[in-house]
């Protein structure tokens, strides 16, 4: 079944307010499953010594005007405050920069990019596509009278 381009706008105005929370919903359970698989990534390579890196992963969701944009981090304030290191307990003050994380991703002279955020979006993406997909068709359908 086609529609025309008016009767689109039509339906999406309709669909507007609960499109809008399942879309902000559904960017936050993306952030937090690209958080989760980004601190998986940074345990696994690179090898976890401290865990300030892989504690300092966030994935955010910002929405200026209705519009949510999903944010994945490192490198920010580190949030663990000791950590064993062969045997030996070492304190990290809370919110210690981690300023090797841009290094680490992307790469620099002597070390290989890690890509431990960059794999932990591309796992992603594809599913939250399909279900921005869905859920838009859902919205649509629903506001069909």
């Amino acid at each position: 079944m086609s529609i025309t381009f008016e009767e689109f706008q039509k339906r999406l105005q309709m669909a507007g307010p609960r499109f809008q929370r399942n879309l902000a919903q559904l960017a936050i359970k993306t952030a937090l499953n690209m958080e989760s698989s980004a601190k998986i990534n940074a345990t696994t390579y690179p090898k976890v010594v401290t865990g300030r890196l892989r504690s300092s992963i966030q994935g955010t969701v910002d929405s200026p005007d209705n519009h949510p944009i999903i944010n994945l981090l490192a490198g920010g304030q580190s949030r663990s405050d000791t950590a064993s290191v062969g045997g030996k307990t070492i304190s990290v003050e809370p919110g210690q920069i981690v300023n090797y994380a841009e290094k680490l991703e992307f790469g620099s002279g002597s070390i290989a990019p890690r890509r431990f955020l960059g794999r932990a979006f591309d796992e992603h993406e594809p599913l939250m596509v399909r279900e921005m997909k869905a859920l838009l068709l859902k919205s649509l359908r629903e506001t069909h009278g």
